[in-house]
């Protein structure tokens, strides 16, 4: 691989990216179980060129918010992370405060294309991602606003998915996105003490265990939604066992990123009970492969891209 293209690939963090996808495709599968339960309505595929246009501004803001994270981070990395791509001099912060602006401003008018008249709420991450990105150093807010971010996907997800018609946001819609949230504000508060551990930020990573329950008792569990549970919480216990602490919090961080696409496959079970009873199996057979799969390869994906490129 290129030096040069290796150094950019680092600075946007691209291995956590299908994480990203599957929250969002977790979203829109929430909106094509509501539409299915509508019986006087023609059920759309369900892998349609909106999705991928959706996730591909998704993909362009989340690579943007990393670069340009780098670029505000700048004097602190200097001291503290010497090795990263900026000060190390390997990527000139003036090139990355460019590319990170255009490629945000791509990202928000192909997020905003997708979401049609949903448009205001792919703006909403938009300044979400550039708050954090001015203002996280040393701000008690910066978890929350982080978790806000994540949180927006499923429901942006749903909303594209939905667009053509008007559905009510299910409380199943709300409940993803506030697990989603939490789970976000636990792991960006453990990731603040990345270089800095302090030995009271430990217990918050305990709310890690409890933080998917939410899903299994409000969405009445399907035996796909416990395995997928039980999985997510071997793999924390296995990240614990595996990366002890202080040194470990960098990998444990890393191992956590990864485990969104966990929580994701806790949400399949969901979809397929939804669409189940509604014929959605025989309608649309792609939700059902896509419930079933994407959030297993998006994990899968993440694993072998941090591999090569470092998830934080």
């Amino acid at each position: 691989m290129n030096a040069n293209l290796k150094q950019w690939l680092v600075l946007t963090r691209c291995s956590n990216l299908p994480t990203v996808w599957s929250n969002v495709i977790s979203g829109w599968l929430l909106g094509m179980a509501a539409v299915i339960q509508t019986p006087t309505v023609v059920v759309p595929s369900a892998l349609s060129g909106t999705l991928f246009i959706l996730l591909l501004g998704i993909s362009l803001l989340y690579v943007a918010g990393m670069i340009l994270n780098d670029v505000f981070d700048y004097e602190w990395d200097r001291t503290n992370r010497p090795e990263r791509p900026l000060p190390s001099g390997l990527i000139s912060r003036s090139k990355a405060k460019w590319a990170g602006t255009i490629i945000l401003f791509s990202g928000a008018a192909l997020s905003a294309f997708s979401a049609g008249r949903f448009f205001k709420l792919t703006f909403l991450l938009t300044i979400f991602i550039l708050w954090y990105d001015v203002a996280h150093k040393g701000n008690p807010l910066a978890p929350v606003v982080m978790g806000a971010c994540r949180a927006l996907l499923p429901i942006i997800g749903f909303m594209v998915a939905t667009r053509d018609g008007i559905y009510e946001l299910p409380s199943t819609v709300y409940v993803y996105a506030a697990v989603l949230g939490i789970y976000t504000y636990a792991l960006t508060w453990v990731a603040k003490h990345e270089l800095t551990p302090a030995k009271n930020a430990y217990w918050i990573e305990r709310l890690l265990f409890l933080i998917p329950l939410p899903l299994i008792i409000y969405g009445n569990y399907t035996y796909w939604s416990l395995g997928a549970l039980v999985f997510y919480i071997f793999w924390i216990v296995f990240s614990n066992h595996r990366h002890p602490v202080p040194a470990g919090i960098s990998a444990r961080v890393a191992d956590r990123i990864a485990a969104f696409s966990l929580l994701d496959s806790v949400v399949s079970g969901t979809v397929l009970l939804m669409i189940v009873p509604w014929g959605g199996t025989e309608q649309v057979p792609e939700v059902v492969w896509l419930a079933l799969l994407a959030p297993p390869i998006c994990f899968g994906m993440t694993l072998w891209l941090r591999k090569f490129i470092p998830s934080t």
